[in-house]
């Protein structure tokens, strides 16, 4: 991945350690969602991308 995770957790020491595993999840996903974006050339501004997302998860959020 492309950032110092020793660096953000040595920041992160005076925080509680539920946030530190959250920060963790939060940039593992960023980088996921990077590195998607840029071997599949969809951008979240892109109308497909926007479509792709509301097909997956449309009647997800109406169940709610």
């Amino acid at each position: 991945m492309s950032f110092d995770t020793s660096s953000y957790l040595r920041r992160a020491t005076f925080r509680a350690k539920s946030d530190v595993a959250n920060k963790l999840v939060s940039m593992f996903l960023h980088e996921l969602s990077r590195r998607l974006m840029s071997k599949t050339g969809l951008s979240v501004n892109d109308i497909s991308y926007v479509m792709r997302v509301t097909d997956t998860f449309w009647e997800r959020v109406l169940l709610l």
